[in-house]
């Protein structure tokens, strides 16, 4: 794992056909997310009660956007796997959602999965023994499911609960090292956000909610920026640390 590989990442989400227009596109989709987020942070901040129809509309346009993104994600998995593919980025389009439906019966069981790890962590002297096994070799190690999952679309196989054990015994060390690399990545990713909305509330001009929009607005869209290089990184780890040497 190398510090090539994430460049790599950032130059192909940056690159290729209607590349701006997907990028505006998606910092406009991750922009709602991150403006209802700060609305609420505010509202808490000021000890205000928000207004039942605006807490409605906006739970309903986050549960929305998460769908659609959910699905976006599977799509550019799939596209990751393609070293000539000249676009990684889908088109924004309506397949998202047909993309996160088909792939929700493989969600929902690995939610509860986690479920019942977590509630192996409450029973004495296994507690321990679990929290280990969650946190270290199995928690980190279901994103590959996915990966796995958006190579084909296919859930064959993918059901298993030791998956990602077994993940973990041939991409441990890629998967550390990539983590260590990103720390230094997602602290530049939050600085922008920060001096922006920093500059902001300390300006005459600007009040603190207009700081906290802004600093919401970049904040949310870099952090996608950084999850989407992770998944380009961690889609590679799968093509050549794991799917050769599965049984």
């Amino acid at each position: 794992m190398s510090i090539g590989l994430i460049v790599d990442g950032f130059r192909r989400i940056f690159s290729g056909p209607n590349v701006l227009a997907k990028q505006v596109s998606l910092f406009a989709l991750t922009g709602i997310v991150s403006l209802v987020s700060s609305h609420f942070e505010l509202l808490k901040v000021q000890k205000s009660l928000p207004d039942l129809s605006n807490i409605g509309f906006s739970i309903i346009a986050v549960i929305v956007i998460g769908i659609y993104m959910g699905g976006y994600v599977l799509n550019y998995m799939h596209n990751c796997y393609d070293d000539n593919n000249p676009e990684i980025l889908p088109d924004i389009d309506g397949k998202h959602f047909g993309t996160f439906f088909g792939a929700l019966p493989l969600y929902l069981v690995w939610f509860l999965w986690v479920i019942l790890v977590y509630l192996l962590a409450i029973i004495p002297i296994l507690g321990w023994i679990a929290l280990l096994v969650l946190f270290i070799m199995w928690v980190p190690f279901i994103q590959f499911v996915y990966i796995a999952y958006s190579k084909h679309f296919n859930t064959f196989g993918l059901y298993n609960i030791k998956l990602p054990i077994k993940y973990c015994k041939l991409a441990f060390g890629s998967v550390i090292v990539l983590g260590l690399l990103f720390i230094p990545i997602g602290i530049c990713a939050m600085i922008p956000s920060f001096v922006v909305g920093l500059a902001l509330g300390l300006s005459g001009g600007s009040d603190t909610s207009t700081a906290m929009y802004a600093g919401g607005l970049l904040g949310g869209y870099l952090g996608f920026v950084v999850q989407m290089v992770w998944i380009y990184c961690t889609v590679q780890i799968y093509k050549e640390k794991i799917e050769p040497n599965l049984d």
